[in-house]
């Protein structure tokens, strides 16, 4: 879980201590990266490097350690005291193949971490939330209705969480993403769940540190033309059982909400971008 492993800002780390943690991130996804391609149901790429040049400066652009903790400090602490950073912007996805609205608070996380090309990730560290966009290689065989349902499951298992609920569950509509295609060959789905995730470091190996409820908000993309499964996840905490700072608490109706702006804003303007 992304969003769990970029606690930069507890105040116990020293700058070295913040440097190596992001080192043990990088290692940490190139393995779970390797996990997931020796998988029977491989979650690769689904998107053409070729056709976009912003593939071949990716990862050429990603500072170092050190850089990396010092830009997210400063980052975290002007979102923190600027009631701007609430206002919603356009941000590109996959080098503006497609574009979604995000609030200013949300740090795009490519910027300071390397992460894999089928992905785009902003986190939040105002209200411990985050955004993961990923691009699948479509799979035939999970059924268009359950797929978000097994999604999810996924998303639960990567997060260790403790236990899930299924709360609400459907179709996207027009009403819900005016700007995407819907037909028998694009097809779109959300799914809402509560779990129980725990997060944040570990000040000893053998406490048990209790968990946070956290409300995931799924959008699944199946687009059988360009042989993608999108997804569009929304991590919201509830209830903090450990809170590193004071996090900023959201209403569920306000974080309902902000999903589905996110996903009414959600543009697709380059369609050459995915693997056929």
């Amino acid at each position: 879980d992304i969003h769990e492993k970029l606690n930069l800002h507890d105040h116990d780390l020293s700058s070295d201590e913040r440097a190596q943690k992001i080192s043990d991130m990088a290692a940490e996804g190139r393995r779970i990266a390797d996990e997931l391609e020796q998988e029977d149901d491989p979650i690769v790429s689904g998107l053409k490097k070729a056709a976009n040049p912003y593939y071949q400066n990716r990862s050429a652009s990603v500072p170092s350690s050190a850089a990396t903790s010092s830009a997210i400090e400063k980052e975290y602490d002007e979102a923190k005291n600027n009631p701007e950073k609430d206002y919603w912007t356009e941000r590109d996805l996959y080098g503006g193949a497609m574009k979604i609205n995000i609030q200013k608070r949300f740090i795009d996380l490519s910027v300071h971490y390397p992460l894999k090309d089928n992905t785009e990730a902003f986190v939040d560290n105002i209200a411990d939330q985050s955004v993961l966009i990923e691009c699948l290689n479509y799979n035939m065989k999970r059924n268009d209705t359950a797929a978000s349902r097994q999604y999810m499951e996924s998303i639960a298992r990567t997060n260790q969480a403790s236990a899930i609920r299924l709360t609400e569950f459907g179709n996207l509509t027009k009403k819900h993403i005016p700007n995407v295609p819907l037909n028998s060959t694009c097809k779109a789905f959300y799914a809402i769940s509560e779990q129980m995730i725990v997060r944040g470091l570990r000040k000893n190996a053998a406490e048990e540190m209790p968990p946070n409820k956290v409300m995931v908000f799924l959008a699944l993309f199946r687009w059988e033309n360009v042989k993608t499964d999108m997804l569009i996840s929304f991590n919201a905490p509830m209830e903090w059982g450990f809170k590193e700072r004071p996090f900023r608490e959201i209403s569920r109706k306000t974080n309902k909400n902000s999903f589905f702006k996110m996903l009414q804003s959600l543009q697709v303007n380059d369609w050459d971008v995915f693997v056929m």
